[in-house]
């Protein structure tokens, strides 16, 4: 009898996107907040925006700011469920273990401003990592494009006719992917500052290539 040949993915991609629920006027203190932690944070370093901002430096979910601000632990708490909501997709997680994960890191407020990138890059030795904007972005127009590239974009596949994948960056959306994902930020040409937020998280067992189907 004659045996079939099987094709199938190896490599595939869970990711989330959503969009955060807020009000217009928690959406304008949001931003507003996030603008004054950074000016506080440059009048307090004395360092300038190129060596904070665009490397994204600047906490974002501190112990104080989430106290402080209401605006803020409501973020925070998007966060914990929409990274339990992929977590789940690759292996059984709890929400004790997500918030446990994200206590051990502040999160980060990266700004962008006309000209800025971000290199190819990944984020090696972390399970999950989010990225919240809280800017609208015509990326036709003002690039600032968020490009994913398939695990094994170093071979030459030629039965991969798409091995990358562009990400719409509206404001109020969350994206996150697995760490291993390589991916970039295309050269922003807006005139405004850009605001995003940035979150790792690192949890155990997490197993991201576990028998996955496409």
């Amino acid at each position: 009898m004659r045996k079939y040949k099987m094709i199938k993915t190896i490599f595939p991609i869970r990711m989330l996107v959503d969009e955060f629920k807020i009000t217009q006027e928690e959406e304008v203190s949001l931003y507003c907040i996030s603008q004054a932690i950074f000016t506080a944070h440059l009048s307090k370093s004395g360092l300038g925006f190129a060596e904070t901002g665009n490397i994204g430096s600047i906490p974002i979910f501190t112990k104080e700011n989430l106290k402080k601000y209401p605006e803020i632990k409501k973020l925070y708490e998007f966060f914990a469920k929409s990274f339990y909501s992929l977590a789940n997709e690759y292996s059984p997680t709890t929400m004790d273990e997500i918030y446990a994960s994200m206590g051990e890191t502040t999160g980060r407020l990266p700004f962008m401003r006309k000209g800025d990138y971000k290199q190819i890059h990944n984020h090696s030795g972390t399970s999950l990592v989010a990225v919240y904007y809280m800017s609208d972005v015509d990326n036709k127009k003002e690039g600032g494009k968020l490009v994913l590239h398939d695990p094994s974009f170093n071979n030459t596949i030629r039965s991969r006719p798409k091995p990358t994948q562009e990400i719409e960056t509206k404001k109020n959306r969350i994206v996150i992917i697995p760490g291993y994902i390589w991916h970039e930020v295309t050269p922003y040409l807006g005139e405004d500052d850009r605001i995003a937020v940035v979150m790792n998280i690192t949890l155990p067992d997490f197993e991201p290539l576990d028998n996955l189907d496409a």
